[in-house]
């Protein structure tokens, strides 16, 4: 099975914590080429960026228990053994009207105790269980929010790197193909030198066409594996050797309305809910500085436990006889309002400006978003445009080319006409290959900004997502 053992253990655990995004393992044998959902599934698991986004999440279940039992419970406090030897002299006394007096015994007195105490205690100033029960949903929001931002900016990476390795491979197809025609070319003319007896100028110039070639395969072929080196380092050292070829998801734009896009963004895209949760947490933060003023209530139950005697009978005396058991309860009230009153008009002024900062911010996101939309489906609408005049220039330039070989072949053209038409060819070859691959790039980044897929039905959709 392919090299997915560094996270075996986590791969189930990452199904649940990933949620819909997280499409099942797949499996795959050593050395066979990776498919854009196999690359999109190991980066959910291994991806750094990723696993510490999730890694926040496992705080969610502490705090719960310390939101139920330091919030909602009353706090406990076990002194379960306390035992003690001591010793004094008293010189001075008191009679009988408490007036001090010299003491008639003035003798070490020794004595020892052992003690045990229960407190219960539990205490709340105004509302703020609710604040509290609030913020504590507002983390949760955030946290969700930031792993949901960090998958969709992962599956943004992964689709731009797997494409851009495909179109260095794509692109290391097309100089290879090119090579075949200056070969050709190179043939043709040694047959025009020998039939003809042209200058062998042109079959060394064709030899150098074709060493120039290889030469241009040989830079292709490095940049493909560059590309290569790049998702395995965003797969998390995943090993990458080869992908498989994926259908590019080129489509109408027309098909696409602006204002839909816009309102989907403004629903879904992830740096808008991390916003907004910024805004509640400000907002939470002015309802906590209002109610500062609200006295706080408090209540405390003790149990105890004690047992005392002179020398060193109590040391450590666990017994039940001649022992003193108490029990407290006692209930306070206190006023908040006259300890700090010109801190709390300026921590109420601070929290009403930071909630405002929060909301101008979040204006400006919204309107950032919406912005980037209507940006990028007119860049895509562009590549669009683009794509179909580079497919014609490349259907004539094909046509150009095997008519330019005829004509070189008969002798009607000279081989730097040749040359130039094909050197046309080429261009119109990686033009056309590099706009295919324009308009992928151009749709991933919509769908980056809109927050979810745009691509109609019927379009590839990796990883089983839908619109």
């Amino acid at each position: 099975m392919r090299a997915l053992a560094p996270v075996s253990s986590m791969a189930a655990a990452a199904a649940v914590l990933l949620g819909p995004l997280a499409g099942p393992v797949v499996a795959q044998q050593p050395g066979d080429p990776l498919t854009l959902d196999e690359a999109l599934t190991i980066a959910r698991v291994q991806n750094p960026s990723v696993r510490q986004a999730t890694n926040q999440l496992s705080l969610n279940e502490p705090e719960r228990w310390n939101f139920l039992f330091g919030e909602l419970m009353p706090s406990v406090s076990l002194n379960a053994f306390s035992t003690g030897y001591n010793g004094n002299v008293q010189r001075r006394a008191t009679d009988n009207f408490g007036n001090p007096i010299e003491s008639p015994t003035a003798d070490w007195v020794y004595f020892s105790n052992t003690r045990q105490d229960l407190t219960l205690s539990w205490q709340v100033s105004g509302p703020s269980i609710f604040n509290a029960m609030d913020r504590r949903e507002n983390t949760l929001e955030s946290r969700s929010a930031g792993v949901e931002a960090a998958q969709w900016t992962l599956r943004g990476q992964i689709h731009r790197q797997f494409f851009e390795a495909q179109e260095q491979t794509a692109l290391l197809e097309v100089e290879e193909a090119l090579l075949d025609g200056r070969q050709i070319d190179y043939e043709s003319a040694e047959q025009r030198f020998e039939l003809a007896g042209v200058s062998r100028v042109e079959v060394l110039n064709a030899e150098v066409q074709i060493q120039q070639q290889q030469i241009a395969i040989e830079q292709q072929r490095g940049a493909r594996e560059q590309a290569l080196l790049t998702l395995r380092q965003t797969l998390g050292g995943e090993e990458v050797p080869g992908i498989a070829e994926e259908s590019l998801p080129i489509f109408e734009p027309a098909l696409l309305d602006a204002e839909r896009l816009v309102g989907t963004a403004l629903s879904n895209n992830p740096d808008l809910r991390s916003a907004r949760a910024n805004v509640s947490d400000a907002r939470i933060q002015v309802r906590e500085s209002r109610e500062s003023w609200w006295p706080t209530l408090g209540v405390s139950y003790r149990l105890s436990r004690n047992a005392q005697d002179r020398e060193t009978s109590a040391l450590l005396d666990l017994g039940y006889d001649e022992i003193d058991i108490g029990q407290n309860f006692g209930v306070t009230l206190s006023f908040n309002a006259f300890d700090n009153f010109f801190g709390m008009r300026e921590q109420q002024a601070s929290s009403r400006v930071q909630l405002a900062n929060q909301e101008i911010t979040l204006d400006q996101e919204q309107l950032q978003v919406e912005a980037d939309v209507r940006s990028n489906l007119v860049a895509l609408q562009n590549a669009w445009r683009t794509l179909q005049i580079a497919d014609r220039s490349e259907e004539i330039a094909q046509q150009a080319t095997a008519l330019a070989r005829e004509e070189y072949a008969l002798g009607l053209l000279t081989f730097e006409e040749l040359q130039e038409t094909v050197e046309q060819e080429a261009t119109a070859r990686r033009q056309a290959l590099t706009s295919r691959y324009a308009f992928v790039d151009a749709l991933i980044a919509l769908e980056e900004s809109v927050g979810v897929p745009v691509r109609p039905q019927g379009v590839s959709q990796p990883g089983g997502e839908t619109d």
